[in-house]
């Protein structure tokens, strides 16, 4: 089964990869993604569509010693 994590930013992104680094017998899919908005809905309206092809996809595809990381990259302040 497909090990799923979560995380936020680049220092979440960069603590992530040390901290599964040490795992050499996984796979690591890292999935890049925009922050969800006060509606729970991804403020990215092209990852919102995507989203439910790509939990298909890790639940069909990846391997059961496969982790998903999830990086939310920020929300559509500029």
């Amino acid at each position: 089964m497909v090990r799923k994590e979560f995380t936020r930013g680049y220092d979440g992104y960069k603590s992530s990869l040390e901290k599964f680094s040490k795992e050499k017998d996984s796979t690591l899919y890292i999935y890049f993604t925009a922050d969800k908005d006060e509606q729970g809905q991804r403020w990215c309206y092209d990852c919102h569509l995507a989203q439910p092809f790509i939990d298909q996809a890790v639940e069909t595809f990846a391997g059961p010693n496969a982790i998903f990381l999830t990086v939310e990259v920020g929300d559509r302040t500029l």
